[in-house]
């Protein structure tokens, strides 16, 4: 779908909310709450081809 992008990564929200709310820490722990929560991905940009 972006061909000047590659997938590097991705993480769960819940990573991210660790900082915020340190409960997320032991909630992020369960298996199914990592699972099911909204997932964040990282792209890297591909410089194009020189011809």
């Amino acid at each position: 779908m972006l061909p000047d992008f590659k997938f590097s990564g991705e993480h769960s929200l819940v990573e991210g909310m660790e900082i915020i709310a340190p409960v997320y820490k032991v909630i992020g722990k369960i298996p199914a709450v990592r699972n099911l929560s909204n997932k964040i991905i990282v792209l890297e940009g591909r410089q194009a081809e020189q011809k």
